[in-house]
């Protein structure tokens, strides 16, 4: 299994067994996070491996699950778009894991009180991990998650591709399954938004780091498919009014050789 082919199987493990995780394993996974894809590489980050199997860790947070290992995201808060990058590059890390059999649970509020990043960057997100005691995998069908028809307004007739893409981007993990995205979907390009509610307000941030998170998914179902696209911001369309909803970015089909 890839990373890609993780999207469809994955899902929230929240009981975990205790047992070691081999150290050749989790260099692999620091590697990884070495070498994560960017949005914006101009925003500076930080992954780091809590092993409570070794250290005393102090955890403060809701909705705690019990886990020998923990994943802290920290990214620098001050750039425009860091918490939309530290989803993308979370899910990135959570699929590898998936793909290596290894549970993940995002751990949303959660803080790590003895631990702090270095450089001024400050914590984004925590990620459980560890094998599971149960299941750590679900087949696609047994997602709860909103219809395309629901997500989506379709502009144009679009390809096979295109709407592999879109169901990629559907399978995306938020928390409380807000679900928030919303696409205006043409032949060659997706404009992404984020649905509008007290919830997300209330939340500051947690819309941006799940959007970042179904971003990923475009990306490595894109990748998949060996389609050339590119993230790109759109300035007129942030400017414009949208009822319920702000815009986010687009993603553009270069192999259609359209504008936008």
């Amino acid at each position: 299994m890839n990373s890609y082919e993780a999207i469809y199987y994955r899902k929230s493990v929240r009981k975990y067994s205790m047992t070691v995780i081999p150290p050749e394993t989790l260099d692999r996974l620091r590697n990884c996070a070495r070498h994560l894809k960017r949005l914006d590489p101009s925003i500076d980050y930080q992954v780091d491996i809590l092993d409570l199997t070794r250290n005393k860790i102090k955890l403060m947070g809701p909705f705690r699950v019990k886990a020998p290992y923990y994943l802290m995201i920290s990214v620098d808060k001050s750039k425009e778009g860091a918490m939309l990058e530290a989803g993308y590059l979370a899910e990135q890390l959570v699929l590898y894991l998936t793909a290596k059999d290894i549970g993940t649970c995002y751990q949303g509020g959660l803080r790590c009180l003895n631990m702090a990043p270095a450089r001024g960057l400050k914590q984004a997100m925590l990620i459980a991990f560890g094998y599971g005691e149960n299941k750590i995998y679900r087949n696609q069908e047994q997602a709860r998650r909103k219809k395309l028809s629901r997500l989506c307004v379709f502009r144009e007739a679009i390809d096979d591709d295109m709407r592999t893409l879109l169901k990629a981007a559907r399978l995306a993990p938020s928390a409380f399954n807000t679900q928030p995205w919303r696409f205006a979907v043409y032949s060659n390009r997706i404009h992404i938004m984020a649905r509008d509610s007290l919830w997300n307000t209330i939340r500051s941030g947690g819309t941006e780091l799940d959007m970042g998170i179904m971003l990923c998914h475009l990306t490595l179902a894109a990748e998949e498919l060996w389609m050339d696209t590119t993230f790109r911001r759109d300035e007129q369309l942030a400017e414009n009014k949208w009822k319920k909803c702000s815009y986010i970015i687009s993603l553009i089909n270069n192999q259609n050789n359209l504008n936008n």
